[in-house]
């Protein structure tokens, strides 16, 4: 058993690395805020990011864990979330002017809320993350209890699965933004809500078991929405949904992972690109959902597009809400390509 030195030791690197995570993304927020010229000079828009993106970190680590022995924790989270901003700005403002409401009525900062809507993403980021690590912690002592609590594992490895955000994603899309404000100011703006609608997205699935086709279909035309702005040309997509198919319930967190392995294994490694084409079709009490791309598809050295942490995730996913009245199948596509087809209950009409 770890030694309670030991475990300081751990912390100790935890909460360094929650602060050095939160020094990376106030940078990149510092720069974009100071590009849009909502901050002026350099080094005021960095004091007044990292005085907010701290002062969350901080309230985060200090009151979050007390505040959970007596609330739910998106109350929990709200709290300490608004406590970091009012004790950041309150820094920003005296420091940089020493007073607060003349910090709120300067012009180069007559917009505040950019900056506090950069803060909420980073929460929404850092919040995620926190819940993936209890999750974890939840499913390894999951493992341990009687066969009576399996839905309780399931259960745990769902919400896994939703906290999951990629951090080289995020951070990728917020570089993209700041190299294409001055240049493409309209593509930035687009990935931007595109960015929040996957954000926002990520975060309400923490707290559903269900979702609906056409909210899976919205959220993965934001991600196919943010990589075509990213790779231009190199990436097509159409979706072939019909109406009355996208009010039909199902778990959530199935499509958008393989959509997910689709860019990043199959089209993404080749130099021309590729297409991603998904479609629907019912048959009586079965759903097929099939993505369709262009990439390297399964014959590849290593054989990554058949074998991604997404495609596994869905696998035992399907078995354990399912067992085998679900199916994924990966096919070779013709000439070049995945097939990937989904086949699912739904209940008879």
């Amino acid at each position: 058993m770890p030694s309670s030195s030991e475990h300081g030791s751990v912390r100790r690197r935890e909460i360094g690395g929650d602060y050095f995570r939160t020094a990376i993304f106030c940078t990149a927020i510092a720069v974009t805020i100071w590009l849009l010229k909502l901050a002026e000079p350099l080094w005021a828009a960095f004091f007044v990011s990292f005085a907010i993106g701290f002062s969350i970190t901080t309230a985060s680590l200090l009151l979050h864990p007390p505040l959970l022995r007596w609330l739910p924790p998106i109350i929990a989270s709200i709290i300490t979330t608004g406590v970091g901003i009012g004790v950041g700005l309150l820094i920003g403002g005296f420091g940089l002017y020493g007073d607060l409401l003349l910090f709120l009525r300067h012009e180069s900062y007559g917009t505040p809320l950019l900056a506090l809507f950069f803060g909420v993403l980073g929460i929404l980021f850092f919040g995620t993350r926190e819940r993936l690590q209890e999750a974890e912690t939840a499913l390894a002592n999951a493992r341990a209890e009687q066969l009576a609590r399996e839905k309780t594992h399931l259960e745990t490895q769902l919400r896994l699965l939703q906290a999951q955000i990629e951090p080289h994603f995020l951070f990728n899309t917020l570089s993209n933004v700041v190299g294409m404000i001055r240049t493409k100011p309209d593509a930035a703006e687009r990935m931007l809500l595109d960015l929040t609608t996957l954000l926002r997205a990520n975060l309400k699935r923490t707290r559903t078991e269900r979702t609906t086709l056409g909210d899976e279909l919205a959220v993965v035309s934001a991600l196919l929405e943010i990589n075509q702005i990213r790779m231009g040309e190199r990436l097509t997509w159409s979706v072939d949904v019909p109406e009355p198919l996208r009010t039909l319930e199902l778990p959530p967190m199935l499509l958008q992972p393989l959509v997910e392995n689709a860019v990043k294994h199959g089209i993404e490694p080749l130099e021309d690109g590729g297409r991603i084409h998904i479609t629907a079709a019912r048959r009586e009490d079965t759903l097929t959902l099939t993505i369709a791309d262009t990439g390297r598809g399964l014959e590849t050295d290593p054989p990554s597009a058949a074998s991604g942490v997404g495609i596994a995730n869905v696998q035992r996913r399907l078995q354990a809400l399912f067992g085998d009245g679900a199916s994924l199948a990966l096919t070779e596509n013709a000439p070049r390509g995945l097939i990937a087809t989904l086949t699912l209950p739904v209940p008879a009409t």
